[in-house]
């Protein structure tokens, strides 16, 4: 059967198309991952039906379908040639223009990183400049798990001081961004202050969320959220504020989306005047106290764009395998990996790594995706050398890839096919059933010694979908991943990469997957791996298969 091609709708002459014919490919009723909810017919698998578009609208067409106006195709050829192999190869591919989005705008702004707290077991600034001191001192910090790593637990009667340096953020651009999980949102809790005059216009500086939504002030110059924040007991909110020196402008930015700034107002902000003060983390000037966890803390040099802070909130690890980087994550996270028994050779961008031997791994702990219905996406290149059976990705409690839970998230058959496999749970948890299962979607077969982009999506809303080259090959039904009653998934599990196992064999009592998937380590060349926090649009993955 075709696979299902969705087409931007910039590349569609909307005003003559006849109705087209539509195939599902999958076994369940299509949801589009980028809930595009111009989508107005069920279509069932397997078979065909008209559909009539506004010219309005965008729609999906098989690759059968006539009279498709083509857009802009370009074809990019590159030598490849793979070391300690006697392979060498040119691969072709066949771009089309994507439209502009997000993804290929990372944060290389770690040298303008002014400080960042990490929060992990201490109150330490990473260089070693603004580290704080916990107050009341006859109090000791509490840390519990965090949206990345370790969190400050602050109790609204706690917070940081920060005063062994000045910061000095005034007549200047900057960035100040964090993950907090609130306890509580009634009244006013401070995030981060910096004050020398409570009483002098722009001498005062205190972010945090009052009223429910965020805000940041210089004194009589304020910008709110307009997002009413909740108290939960499974959710973590990026927040980011910028203030932009150049154009006087303050911004502020929830989960990486723009929700509130001075600029649609026509009036300057700013600037930030204050020459002196200390800072306070989980506390304002006048005393209004955070009641919550603060994960990462971190204050930049620069205005950050919205690309960058969208990047920030959603891109949890980025690691490119290049040779001056390695196991380093190039996301805003930190979370750097390691490997075992792996060569660095030409990549799909720049070098990748060689996965040849059984006890060849690489292995991180950046799947934050693992509490209840929590979306993600997972995108990287792979260049096999063999494709009978081999785990791409395998998730599991223990880093030697067994445990309470443990299943291969994507890897092939023994003929070749790709395969995408999730865990979820009914809650049932008795001797009659089984608490713990795995649905499974199955992808095309994929071709030895040739490059392919792989991405996989999940939302609770739309299931599991699968892309090969820019194209959805596969859906699954809606449903809920890692249930809040799963034990098993306390913190973030090991993802294991190019094994099921860092030990080199297969672990036993993992989930299997139908269709089946034979797990064992990988043969090939994997590059580019990205690890998101949310579900890519179709954009989104077209511009990541065309870097």
């Amino acid at each position: 059967m075709s696979a299902i091609h969705v087409l931007p709708s910039s590349i569609i002459d909307t005003q003559s198309v006849q109705p087209k014919m539509l195939v599902k490919v999958s076994h369940a009723n299509y949801r589009n991952p980028e809930n595009f909810h111009q989508q107005n017919a069920s279509i069932m698998s397997n078979q065909q039906m008209q559909l009539y578009p506004p010219s309005s609208q965008r729609y999906y067409l098989s690759t059968n379908s006539p009279s498709i106006k083509q857009g802009s195709i370009k074809t990019d050829a590159f030598e490849d040639t793979i070391q300690n192999s006697n392979l060498s190869k040119k691969d072709i591919f066949t771009q089309q223009t994507c439209d502009s989005t997000c993804v290929m705008s990372g944060t290389p702004y770690r040298p303008s990183t002014i400080a960042y707290w990490p929060f992990n077991g201490n109150l330490y600034d990473s260089n070693n400049i603004y580290s704080g001191i916990y107050m009341p001192t006859t109090s000791s910090p509490s840390y519990v798990v965090g949206d990345i790593d370790q969190s400050i637990s602050l109790n609204g009667t706690s917070y940081v001081l920060v005063n062994s340096h000045f910061l000095n953020l005034s007549y200047r651009s900057w960035t100040i961004e964090a993950w907090i999980f609130l306890y509580d949102v009634t009244t006013e809790h401070g995030i981060f202050s910096q004050c020398q005059s409570s009483t002098t216009t722009d001498k005062c500086l205190n972010i945090g969320v009052k009223n429910k939504r965020l805000y940041c002030s210089f004194y009589n110059d304020d910008v709110y959220g307009v997002t009413f924040l909740t108290a939960s007991s499974t959710k973590w909110y990026h927040i980011a504020f910028v203030y932009d020196y150049s154009l006087m402008k303050q911004s502020i930015y929830l989960n990486g989306v723009l929700d509130g700034t001075t600029w649609t107002s026509g009036t300057s902000s700013g600037p930030y005047k204050g020459t002196t003060g200390t800072v306070t983390i989980g506390r304002e000037y006048s005393g209004y106290y955070f009641k919550g966890d603060i994960d990462h803390l971190q204050v930049t040099s620069v205005a950050k764009t919205a690309c960058q802070i969208l990047q920030d909130a959603s891109l949890t690890a980025y690691y490119s395998f290049d040779a001056d980087v390695l196991n380093l994550d190039l996301s805003n996270n930190y979370i750097n990996g390691l490997s075992n028994s792996i060569s660095t050779v030409s990549g799909r961008i720049n070098e990748g790594y060689l996965f040849q031997g059984t006890s060849a791994y690489f292995q991180t702990t950046a799947f934050t995706a693992y509490k209840s219905g929590r979306s993600f996406s997972v995108s990287l290149w792979v260049k096999p050398y063999s494709v009978v059976g081999g785990t791409l990705i395998h998730l599991s409690t223990n880093n030697d890839g067994s445990g309470t839970a443990c299943f291969d998230l994507l890897g092939f058959s023994s003929t070749g096919q790709l395969i995408a496999n999730l865990y979820y749970s009914d809650g049932c948890c008795v001797w009659t059933c089984s608490c713990h299962y795995s649905t499974s979607i199955g992808g095309p077969f994929i071709n030895t010694t040739i490059w392919t982009h792989i991405v996989l999506t999940y939302s609770s809303s739309n299931g599991m979908a699968l892309y090969t080259n820019g194209t959805l090959n596969a859906v699954s039904d809606a449903f809920t991943s890692f249930s809040t009653n799963v034990y098993a998934f306390t913190s973030r599990p090991y993802m294991t990469v190019g094994n099921p196992s860092n030990a080199g064999s297969v672990p036993s009592g993992c989930l299997t997957a139908s269709p089946a998937l034979s797990p064992g380590h990988y043969q090939g060349v994997i590059d580019d791996l990205r690890i998101y926090s949310r579900e890519l649009t179709t954009s989104e993955i077209c511009s990541l298969f065309n870097p």
